[in-house]
């Protein structure tokens, strides 16, 4: 039986990057070796729809989002589950809707203001830690304790 981190607090941030760029939720399984990722049943790529959700809600609980952000992460909750249930099904009538979910997502994207997650890890290293974070050992909870950090004192140089 595939295992897979429960909570940020052990989820190394390497996994939640990869997530976040390829979509793949494979990610989110413990592995020793990460070069070739499992097939996954239906039924495990369920729960790892359904742990990638949990992440983000605590994520949400600890350190709060913008409006942008919450609705980007709706959004792209909602592709999610329709990807991987068009990956269970392989209900055609599906595609378009997946489609119309990703222009949506991408105009989302487009407007933000705010960084993507490699350039944010960057701020981090250079404003917080002062050093290269490893992407292996840190927690995700931990680097967005360094985020808050960042902010707080962003917001008071202002």
């Amino acid at each position: 039986m595939l295992k897979y981190f429960k909570h940020i607090d052990f989820l190394p941030l390497i996994n939640y990057v990869y997530v976040n760029k390829t979509g793949d939720l494979r990610w989110l399984l413990k592995l020793e070796d990460y070069d070739e990722l499992p097939e996954v049943d239906d039924e495990m790529m369920q729960e790892l729809s359904k742990q990638w959700e949990e992440y983000q809600f605590q994520i949400i609980d600890m350190f709060g989002l913008s409006d942008i952000k919450k609705i980007t992460l709706e959004r792209q909750k909602d592709l999610t589950i329709l990807v991987n249930e068009y990956m269970i099904t392989e209900d055609k009538s599906l595609l378009s809707i997946i489609n119309m979910k990703k222009r949506e997502l991408a105009g989302l994207k487009a407007n933000k203001v705010e960084s993507d997650i490699e350039e944010q890890i960057g701020n981090v290293e250079i404003h917080c830690t002062k050093f290269q974070l490893d992407f292996q050992k840190t927690m995700v909870s931990r680097y967005l304790n360094y985020v808050k950090i960042m902010r707080k004192k962003n917001d008071a140089a202002d």
